[in-house]
């Protein structure tokens, strides 16, 4: 791929586009890591019904799964979309990007804070 880029761009030029894209690749697959294990958790502590519902579960039925699903299909793939074909940009940022990941993310963790008070009795269940 990066020869196709050297038909029109320097060498120095495509180098930085690849180490910038590769560094997308890092950070996006970083979040999509920190809200699996949010979800994970809620997942063990019962606050989402996930897998377990005797073979027949949907991980992607409930509103806060679909949160979840939100940050790796929707956000850091657009992400990733925008940074390898153009560099990023305010489309990276704003127009399904990384404000939108991160603020998913931000409320996955919130929504799990809050049953955790809320249910303090499930806390103990899910150990």
């Amino acid at each position: 791929m990066q020869a196709t880029c050297l038909n029109c761009h320097a060498t120095s030029w495509v180098q930085g586009h690849w180490r910038r894209f590769e560094n997308t690749i890092q950070t996006t697959n970083a979040d999509t890591l920190a809200g699996t294990r949010i979800m994970n958790e809620i997942w063990r502590y019962k606050f989402a019904a996930g897998l377990d519902r005797g073979g027949f579960g949907n991980p992607f039925d409930e509103a806060i799964e679909k949160k979840w699903t939100d940050i790796w299909l929707l956000y850091a793939n657009t992400i990733r979309f925008a940074s390898a074909m153009g560099g990023g940009g305010d489309y990276a940022v704003y127009a399904g990007g990384r404000y939108q990941l991160s603020q998913t993310l931000l409320e996955l963790g919130d929504w799990l804070a809050v049953r955790r008070q809320l249910f303090p009795d499930k806390l103990e269940m899910g150990r």
